[in-house]
């Protein structure tokens, strides 16, 4: 298992667009949270800055079936995503 950060870009209107489809949104990452596979995410203060998920997975396959069927990326929420593996050096690490 590795550690990856799954960066979003976000489309200008984030906050409104998000609305509709938040439920939704949630809905898709509860499976992956309950099965240990998603670490934590959100969005940065600055929307601008995008939002990043941690994911601890045997490859980045996984996320990026997790991006195909996201509904923020499928509803334009998200604009562009970058995945990205992420050596841990310090931290709660099981």
């Amino acid at each position: 298992m590795a550690y990856y950060n799954l960066v979003y870009h976000l489309a200008p209107d984030y906050l409104i667009r998000r609305k509709p489809i938040r439920a939704q949104h949630f809905d898709h990452l509860k499976p992956y949270f309950d099965r240990g596979e998603l670490i934590m995410g959100g969005a940065h203060e600055d929307i601008d800055k995008g939002a990043i998920i941690i994911f601890k997975v045997d490859d980045e396959q996984a996320i990026k079936e997790f991006v195909d069927h996201d509904p923020y990326v499928l509803e334009g929420v998200v604009t562009s995503y970058e995945i990205h593996k992420w050596n841990v050096a310090i931290g709660n690490v099981k």
